[in-house]
């Protein structure tokens, strides 16, 4: 009888591990994404990363990659069972897994952005060993691809005209500022939609805002990489300038959303106007 356990669990293993030879791009992937969802929710299943995948253009070769997620990943604990909505066997019931807070009792892993929960993976007290290092590249790499898919997206389905290789360049830029200045990326592609629908060369308030984040020309001189004003006119110089700018009203009005883009708008001291600003953006 345990010799028979033995093989079939053995047979299992070599499965799995096909499976995820075949789709190891799309599991490592969706781990992160496991891991984003387990932090906002307090736990996730295969529905969940099912839903996330749809919504972002992602499929495995194999309908077996979704196992392959959560089949002996050390970051998950089993938290008990829920009802399916994918026809499937098991009698429509499906695994709820929950995060370890602490993963071998070395590091946690940060979820930062608000939106996007991009993140970040901080060493809190530990040795430098190569091998923990490692997984935390590996794991910021991965959040960072997700970011960009998600950032992706969202300017997809708010900008369907756009070219697509262009909205990748762009998702990669503003996902790059929003982590150098710990900013949401969905907040930050928020922003520059509202303010100039990604045009880069956009010039407004007569004369006195340009660029994909509409920055005002006063901040030229103040902004440490923006040296002229034909800088903000620039995709990428204006994406990290218009994140700068909203990074100094973050530590000036306030972490939360609403201050952050009502100072962006009307200064440190909004109006109802920069306020109702807030509000638009928000709901962009």
């Amino acid at each position: 009888m345990n010799a028979q356990l033995d093989l079939a669990l053995k047979a299992r293993d070599e499965g799995i591990a096909r499976v995820k030879a075949k789709n190891s791009d799309f599991v490592e992937t969706m781990k992160s994404v496991a891991r984003m969802i387990a932090r906002r929710k307090g736990t996730v299943c295969a529905d969940d990363l099912r839903q996330w995948a749809a919504d972002n253009g992602m499929a495995p070769t194999s309908s077996n990659a979704w196992g392959a997620i959560f089949c002996r990943n050390p970051d998950f604990v089993l938290h008990g069972y829920a009802r399916s909505y994918q026809v499937q066997g098991h009698g429509n019931l499906q695994r709820l897994w929950k995060l370890k807070t602490a993963i071998k009792g070395r590091y946690i892993l940060l979820a930062v952005s608000v939106t996007a929960n991009l993140i970040l993976a901080a060493a809190l007290g530990m040795a430098h060993t190569s091998s923990n290092r490692i997984r935390i590249d590996a794991d910021y790499m991965l959040a960072q691809r997700v970011a960009v898919l998600e950032v992706e997206t969202y300017i997809k389905k708010r900008l369907p005209r756009q070219n697509a290789a262009e909205i990748r360049g762009v998702s990669e830029l503003i996902v790059d500022a929003a982590t150098e200045f710990r900013l949401s990326p969905l907040l930050v592609v928020r922003v520059a939609i509202t303010e100039s629908a990604l045009n880069h060369k956009a010039v407004g308030d007569s004369g006195r805002s340009m660029g994909a984040m509409q920055v005002q020309r006063f901040w030229v001189g103040h902004i440490p990489f923006v040296n002229h004003e034909r800088d903000l006119l620039r995709m990428d110089v204006g994406i990290r300038a218009g994140a700068w700018v909203l990074r100094h009203y973050a530590d000036i009005c306030g972490e939360s959303e609403e201050a952050m883009l009502s100072c962006f708008n009307g200064g440190p001291r909004p109006n109802e106007q920069a306020k109702a600003y807030a509000r638009r953006v928000a709901g962009t």
